[in-house]
């Protein structure tokens, strides 16, 4: 018997790294080029995103300011 065929049902070798980007990377392979294409613009949407909070967070000081009762008053 081997570790991918055993009772449980589980293939184990997916668990590991190696496993898992090699699972990865057959599904990403079996999808049409236009599901890819759409993929990779929703990427670009979310970086763009990413980069625009972290040019966001940039400006000002690099600590939030304290909200306390006394400068509430």
């Amino acid at each position: 018997m081997t570790k991918n065929n055993r009772k449980d049902g589980v293939d184990w070798s997916l668990t590991t790294r190696k496993g898992s980007r090699l699972r990865q990377h057959r599904e990403f392979l079996a999808l049409p080029f236009r599901r890819k294409m759409e993929l990779l613009e929703e990427m670009c949407g979310r970086a763009r995103k990413l980069s625009n909070l972290s040019d966001y967070k940039g400006q000002g000081s690099s600590e939030s300011p304290k909200v306390t009762a006394l400068n509430q008053r």
